[in-house]
């Protein structure tokens, strides 16, 4: 979130953030997204599980996965 705040204000480009806490969240937010970052491992619904939903849901944008697993 820091890094994509300081990309916004360093390039001057207008981007909306929103943050959800769970992949639960994201699937119940009524806002339309062209990119997420997912953490592949979230509680309950991990982020493979979230991006299978979207997709089933019509999501046609960019999913980008995140993990601090090496």
């Amino acid at each position: 979130q820091k890094l994509i705040e300081r990309y916004k204000q360093l390039k001057r480009v207008d981007i909306t953030l929103s943050v959800y806490t769970s992949g639960e969240a994201l699937l119940d937010s009524k806002l339309e997204q062209d990119a997420i970052f997912l953490d592949i491992s979230m509680a309950q619904l991990d982020g493979i599980q979230t991006a299978k939903k979207m997709r089933e849901q019509g999501f046609t944008g960019i999913i980008i996965f995140l993990t601090s697993h090496t």
